[in-house]
């Protein structure tokens, strides 16, 4: 993701613009020189409009490319200067206007410059940042398990402070856990590095649900700075013994899909970690059948809003789930992915993230 495109680093009233085609972009940039140039030529010399005609330059060089923003400042560098030939203005020689011209364009350049420079850099750190974080997602089941698993995680910036982890513990069963840290940013992405550090390593350890939030709330309430949080759910489903245990601590309730049609929000656990370091937390376990799917995600799922201010909610998820024939994990993720892009046409204004667990079998011979 192009994240200077996508204009976290833009002032919040500019930040939709970041969402805008770049032909539309530009026009509006276009639009804006000529009007700024009518207003300098009437107002004449009494105002000065110079740092003005340098936003639609600086926005289409950050938010569209070098190319377009050298040719737009050719044509603010003509503007500024045909704006200061007003009738009042003493006549200078042609070699002047060539001088002035060229010295505002070469103004223009260098902003165009520096700031495309900026971007690239910015873009290059960014996708490095991206890539690392990427690798420390695991989702890992057999492809032939009793249990199927498909994960998506979409930050909102060019990192996130979503994560989930998927895998088998010491006795074959499947662990699943999904978390939001507090905040936006490297703040909340580098502390979200660590959970999932301390994270598998208790996982490896065979620690259930319960204990695996007591240790962890134990983690971030000494790793965690500034009043950050984490909320958490770790769950594991055991296909071959029929066994779903959970532990959430203060996040998402997810949603058990149940092989009949009906709907169970897992709620039951604690606060979120980090803020009560000695609370003890509460495990639930629910019968697990063949054909039940468990839908893990972050409230940048379900708090997604569309144009006219509605949430996407829990309701949409479980309808787009369970909409058409039964599917399988990644089937279902797909339809939720799908529903949420229309919904909100494209536009997330927080981390996405999803895991879909699918129960193929109980697992048995």
């Amino acid at each position: 993701m192009d994240s200077a495109r996508d204009g976290y680093l833009l002032p919040r009233p500019l930040q939709a613009m970041a969402r805008w085609s770049q032909a539309r972009v530009v026009t509006l940039a276009v639009v804006v020189s000529i009007a700024l140039g009518v207003v300098d030529r009437v107002t004449g010399p009494l105002f000065s409009f110079t740092i003005f005609y340098l936003v639609p330059v600086a926005l289409v060089a950050w938010l569209v490319g070098r190319r377009e923003a050298i040719l737009l400042s050719l044509f603010c560098a003509v503007v500024w200067t045909a704006a200061d030939g007003v009738p009042w203005r003493t006549s200078f020689p042609p070699a002047l206007d060539l001088w002035n011209l060229a010295v505002r364009l070469g103004f223009f350049l260098l902003v165009t410059w520096a700031l495309a420079t900026t971007r690239r850099a910015l873009e290059s750190q960014n996708e490095l940042a991206r890539t690392i974080q990427m690798g420390l997602l695991r989702s890992r089941l057999p492809s032939d398990g009793p249990v199927e698993a498909s994960a998506s995680w979409r930050p909102a910036q060019a990192v996130s402070g979503d994560f989930y982890f998927v895998d088998q513990d010491p006795s074959g069963a499947v662990v699943a856990c999904i978390a939001d840290v507090s905040g936006k940013g490297v703040g909340p992405a580098l502390l979200m590095a660590n959970v999932q550090a301390a994270l598998e390593t208790i996982v490896e350890a065979g620690a259930n649900p319960r204990a695996l939030c007591a240790r962890l709330n134990q983690f971030v309430s000494r790793h965690a700075a500034g009043g950050r949080y984490v909320t958490f759910v770790a769950m594991r489903l055991d296909a071959r013994a029929g066994r779903l245990s959970y532990c959430n601590a203060g996040h998402n309730p997810p949603l058990l899909l149940r092989s009949d049609g009906t709907l169970e929000r897992l709620r039951g656990g604690g606060p979120v970690l980090g803020v009560f370091p000695d609370r003890d937390f509460e495990l639930t376990e629910l019968p697990l059948a063949a054909r039940d799917r468990v839908v893990l995600f972050t409230d940048g799922v379900s708090e997604s809003w569309n144009a006219a201010g509605e949430e996407f909610g829990d309701e949409r998820i479980a309808a787009a789930a369970q909409a058409g024939a039964w599917a399988g994990a990644e089937e279902t993720q797909h339809r939720i992915l799908d529903a949420l892009h229309v919904f909100a046409h494209g536009l997330y204004h927080d981390d996405v993230t999803t895991v879909v667990l699918a129960v193929r079998s109980n697992g048995g011979p």
